[in-house]
């Protein structure tokens, strides 16, 4: 998930990037390694779901990421945009 707890109170929405078991050596795909979960984080792909219950969603936490490692994966998704701070 790569949207913030307060984000997700206020809208009812999270933000994310897909995890994917399926190894490619592509720029935006992060290799997660020493986690739980095995695969690759695909930040050069941003989804946004309805997270409130009457979407009906099951979402279920997993595991959390390191600090770099997410900073890592949040500066690729940052690039996709490059919008002028």
């Amino acid at each position: 998930m790569l949207s913030s707890n307060l984000y997700t109170q206020n809208t009812g929405f999270v933000i994310v990037s897909p995890i994917t078991s399926t190894i490619r050596d592509l720029p935006g795909y992060f290799s997660l390694r020493g986690y739980d979960t095995h695969g690759q984080v695909i930040a050069a792909q941003i989804y946004s779901f309805d997270a409130t219950p009457k979407a009906g969603r099951q979402i279920t936490y997993i595991e959390t990421m390191r600090n770099a490692d997410f900073y890592r994966v949040a500066q690729t998704v940052y690039y996709n945009f490059d919008f002028p701070f």
